[in-house]
């Protein structure tokens, strides 16, 4: 295969694996915001979701912590939540190749939770916009790790749907 169809699928990739995410972003942000509420109790849900908090982080180190109103905010958190979804769909559909002998479920499965460990455990925390999940109590921790399986499950089976080369 020459260099420009590498590219080619390369890009095809990633793309598929960016809509794949939005796609991903969205199922969990509907999981987390519409089914958790009814079926998770409020002492294991998080006290403000990630996005939100992210968001809130940015105005503060702008300068500008009322810069946005509540609703504005809460559409900003949204906006980068799937613009970060996509990006890290990206990522996915790039290096899916090196996981071409697992289902794209289970390779869903594991990269959401790659997802929630660099971002909730690593990212976040370290720019100071959160605390590590594991720095709550356990029975915190497993409504952000649903969120992210399901983020992950959707991102990989739709990437698949879109470009059969990351089946």
């Amino acid at each position: 295969m020459n260099t420009l169809e590498q590219q080619r699928r390369r890009r095809r990739a990633a793309l598929a694996g960016a809509l794949g995410g939005v796609a991903g972003g969205v199922a969990m942000t509907v999981m987390m915001t519409k089914v958790a509420p009814h079926v998770v109790p409020q002492s294991m849900r998080p006290d403000k979701p990630a996005p939100e908090k992210a968001v809130e982080w940015a105005e503060q180190e702008a300068g500008r912590p009322d810069a946005l109103s509540g609703k504005s905010e809460k559409g900003a958190a949204l906006a980068a939540h799937l613009a970060y979804s996509a990006a890290a769909g990206a990522g996915y559909g790039l290096v899916r190749s090196a996981l071409q002998r697992v289902p794209p479920p289970a390779a869903g499965a594991v990269f959401g939770l790659t997802v929630w460990a660099v971002s909730f455990e690593g990212l976040l925390p370290a720019i100071g916009v959160m605390q590590r999940t594991t720095e709550h109590p356990p029975k915190r921790w497993p409504a952000p790790l649903m969120g992210h399986t399901i983020f992950g499950v959707v991102t990989a089976v739709l990437a698949a749907r879109i470009d059969p080369e990351l089946a």
